[in-house]
Formats: C-alpha cells, sequence, structure tokens
C-alpha cells in the first residue's frame, strides 16, 4: 500500500481514508466510531486502474458538488531496479468520484469505478518555453456527471517511462501531480537533476480540464499552459511550493490541508514552484463561480 491521505469532516474530525496499493486498487477505509467498527468502505475497491498499474503516491480529495468527493490518484512506482526498467504506456492520472459523503452510509448498490467510464482529458499543445521549461496546454473536455463517473489523464505523451511517486497536492479549485520519467534507456534514479526528466500538472480537480496556471513570460499574468516539462528533472522527485499570496489564516488552513475553503471563504493562489536545482516557476490558480470546498489531511509520506 502507499501513502495515506485521510478524510476529515466538517469538525475536522477523521472519519475515513484514501490509499492506493500495488495492485493499482484505490481503497476508502470507513475510521468512524472504535477501532473495532473500522472497515473498508464499500467491501471494495473504490476504483481499479488501467492494466492495475500501482498507485503508489498519496491521493488529494475535494468535495464534489453532487455530494462525497473527487479523489485524485495517479500511477506509477519506482522502489527497486525492476520497477525502473518496467515501463507502461498506461500509467495515468485519474480522477474519481466517490459519491459517499464523510458522514453517510455506504451505498449499498456501488460498483467499482472502471476506467472506461471516466471521461478522458489529454494533451494538446505546445504553448511556449522558457530556460529549459516547456509548457504545454490541455484539453477542456466538459464531463457529464449522468454519463461519467470521473475523469482520467495519460501519462507519458511526451517523456517515456513517466511515472507519479510524489504526494499530490491541493493548490486552490486545483490539483498539483508532478512525474518522473525513467525509462529502460535511463534506468537510473537518483534525486540528481539532470538524471531524470520531470514534469508538473496543474488539473481541475472536479473534472480534469485545463485551466491556465503558468505565469511563463513573468508578466504576473497567467499564461495558456497548465504543464510545465523539464527534460534536466528537478521536481519529480520532490516539489517545493513556495505560497506567495499573502492572506488570512483561511487560506493558509487550505495550503496546509487542514482546513476548509467555501464559495465565500475562496481566495486565488499564488505560488513558486521550486525544484531541487532546475530553477522555479511562478503560478496559480483563480477561484470560479459557484465555488468549492475541500478537506483533506496526509497521514504519512511514501518511503523514498
Amino acid at each position: 500500500m502507499g501513502a495515506v491521505t485521510l478524510i476529515l469532516n466538517t469538525r475536522q474530525r477523521i472519519v475515513g481514508a484514501y490509499a492506493g496499493d500495488a495492485n493499482g486498487q484505490l481503497w476508502r477505509f470507513d475510521l468512524r466510531g472504535q477501532p473495532t467498527d473500522w472497515r473498508v468502505s464499500y467491501n471494495k475497491p473504490l476504483f481499479i486502474t488501467q492494466s492495475r498499474r500501482p498507485i503508489y503516491a498519496g491521493p488529494a480529495w475535494q468535495a464534489h458538488p453532487k455530494g462525497g468527493a473527487i479523489v485524485v490518484v495517479a500511477t506509477g512506482m519506482l522502489l527497486d531496479e525492476a520497477d525502473a526498467a518496467a515501463v507502461s504506456g498506461d500509467e495515468a492520472v485519474y480522477g474519481v468520484w466517490d459519491p459517499t459523503s464523510p458522514n453517510q452510509s455506504d451505498d449499498v448498490n456501488f460498483t467499482t469505478v472502471a476506467p472506461e467510464q471516466l471521461l478522458v482529458q489529454s494533451m494538446l499543445s505546445f504553448v511556449g518555453s522558457q530556460g529549459t521549461d516547456e509548457f504545454y496546454s490541455a484539453t477542456e473536455n466538459k464531463i457529464d456527471w449522468k454519463v461519467h463517473r470521473g475523469w482520467r489523464f495519460g501519462l507519458g505523451t511526451v517523456l517515456p517511462g513517466e511515472r507519479s511517486i510524489h504526494q499530490i497536492a491541493n493548490v486552490g479549485s486545483s490539483v498539483m501531480v508532478s512525474t518522473v520519467a525513467v525509462d529502460a534507456r535511463n534506468p537510473a534514479e537518483s534525486c540528481a537533476t539532470t538524471t531524470a526528466a520531470s514534469s508538473t500538472y496543474l488539473f481541475n480537480a472536479l473534472d480534469g480540464r485545463y485551466k491556465p496556471s503558468f505565469d511563463i513570460d513573468g508578466d504576473g499574468r497567467l499564461d495558456g499552459a497548465s504543464i510545465v516539462i523539464n527534460r534536466d528533472g528537478g521536481y519529480g522527485r520532490n516539489t517545493g511550493i513556495r505560497w506567495l499570496t499573502t492572506s488570512t489564516s483561511s487560506f493558509e488552513r487550505q495550503a496546509t490541508g487542514t482546513g476548509r475553503e467555501t464559495s465565500t471563504g475562496c481566495e486565488r493562489v499564488r505560488f513558486q514552484l521550486v525544484g531541487t536545482g532546475a530553477g522555479s516557476n511562478n503560478g496559480g490558480v483563480d477561484c470560479e463561480t459557484p465555488g468549492w470546498s475541500r478537506q483533506q489531511y496526509q497521514l504519512m509520506q511514501a518511503p523514498r
């Protein structure tokens, strides 16, 4: 099992947890009541990835407007030499709708979500470059919650061997997913910035669609890019976020994943993405109508 992310209710009490495993299964755990009452929600996985690609990085989640939560996970593993050589074209980022709110009982008719039930978003076009960074846009396909049970975005379009091994982060109404690309031609895994190319993606959490997220030219405005790739590496192993927004304590709670934002409390987010030697990028996420809310807390870091 990979890193675990806790579910908090509106009173900031722990009521559950999300975690993925090496068999590509996403689980929800009901942690209400006494430890003897704790159990696996639905008595089955919430979701199973394409080709059962492993879920190693910690999930992120945000409240779903129709109830429950949208849970975002990404696939990939990098624990030993065999993992480095195991390149798959099925690595992906997934946003899965868990229809059960924290204080509700499980839906007895729930069935495990399958990849083919998800809306497909994908990389669209090259936008520009700044130094060693390449910026890309992505699709804005509209989700239909009567048809779809979430969304997915395939990895490896530009970088073979791309995979996610780092905690997914909530950034305003978006999620940030960092990846590292290691394939059979370059199997060595290292923290050195010249070893493995890496990428950072910002997805609208609810439907995975593109939103302007990076300030490419440094003019203080968000440009038409939500993906940044650095072929020299530097982000995928341990993304650092320096918050630039000067804000109230409500924003600080949101940024650390221990608070709750609503349509009346949402503030625009501005950040600096800091690598391990490959420079930095400024970016951000703007609020949308009718707003958003979420509560998340990470229980543990996956081992490195």
